[in-house]
C-alpha cells in the first residue's frame, strides 16, 4: 500500500512538473504565438 501511494505521488509530481516545463517551453518557444494571439485579441477589445 505504501509503495502504491509512493509511486502514485511520484507520477503526479512528474506530470505536474512536466506540465509546468512544457508550458514554459511553449511560452518561450514557437508556442508563444499560440499564447500571444488570445492576449492580443483580449487587449484589442
Amino acid at each position: 500500500m505504501d509503495f502504491f501511494h509512493f509511486t502514485f505521488y511520484t507520477l503526479m509530481l512528474l506530470v505536474i512538473t512536466g506540465g509546468i516545463v512544457g508550458f514554459l517551453l511553449a511560452l518561450t518557444g514557437g508556442g508563444g504565438s499560440i499564447v500571444c494571439v488570445p492576449l492580443l485579441l483580449y487587449m484589442v477589445q
